[in-house]
């Protein structure tokens, strides 16, 4: 979940990863599962996405944990080889 995270560009999740070097963003609807897949693991694993509702700070939150965009501009130009 925080892997693709990494990758949303222009509000899109890639469905196709290729290694993290050259996602493609051909589903709008990626977004949407990946957030449903997000709100599914806070509720089904609250253990291993920080405790449940007391936030331990020894075990961070899934939601609090930081993401290195992978893509931090929106320029295309930034990201030609």
């Amino acid at each position: 979940l925080l892997s693709l995270a990494a990758v949303v560009r222009h509000g899109l999740v890639p469905n196709l990863l290729d290694g993290g070097r050259n996602p493609r963003y051909n589903a709008r609807d990626a977004t949407w599962w990946w957030l449903q897949a997000v709100v599914d693991f806070v509720r089904i694993a609250p253990a291993h996405a920080g405790g449940g509702a007391a936030r331990d700070p020894k075990h961070p939150h899934i939601l609090d944990e930081l993401v290195a965009p992978r893509f931090p501009s929106d320029d295309e130009r930034d990201y030609d080889p």
